[in-house]
């Protein structure tokens, strides 16, 4: 099997080194399309290539800049997180909240990392000001960061994070 990347923001697990031909996790950095193509080899020889699109609607981070980290920082309603790639720490920042929002200063919120393979590497309970996740001993690659806060309504955040 063959994979070709078309158009789009996004990873996937091909680029890690052990990852076979035979499947491959999609990590889309930013809302927005992506396409690849994909062809298999039989006895026959090659089929023709397919051609994959599909609309990334699921990421809830703006992937835009700003604040402490430059160009490598993603920001959402509660958090800044910077750099992005990172290769020693990460840094998860609560960057505002109203009186009427569910996260306040303090309270406390769950914070995983997850591989390209979907294992999680890190679980951390964490009070919701300022976090600093040490990812020097992560291999290099695709990761998914999931920040779930309040514990009465839960909410969670995820984030396309690579660690080189």
């Amino acid at each position: 099997m063959e994979w070709e990347k078309l158009s789009g923001d996004f990873q996937w697990s091909q680029d890690a080194p052990g990852y076979d031909d035979e499947y491959v996790a999609i990590a889309p950095a930013c809302n927005g399309p992506i396409s690849f193509k994909v062809r298999m080899q039989n006895d026959c020889g090659w089929s023709p290539w397919q051609i994959f699109e599909y609309e990334v609607t699921q990421c809830l981070s703006n992937c835009g800049s700003g604040g402490g980290g430059g160009s490598g920082t993603i920001t959402s309603d509660y958090f800044e997180i910077w750099p992005n790639p990172s290769d020693t720490v990460l840094h998860v920042i609560l960057i505002g909240s109203d009186p009427g929002d569910l996260l306040m200063a303090g309270e406390t919120l769950n914070i995983k990392l997850f591989n390209s393979s979907g294992i999680m590497v890190r679980n951390i309970n964490a009070i919701a000001e300022q976090n600093h996740i040490d990812v020097s001993n992560l291999p290099a690659g695709n990761y998914s960061l999931w920040i779930n806060y309040s514990e009465q309504t839960p909410n969670l955040e995820t984030f396309q994070i690579i660690v080189e």
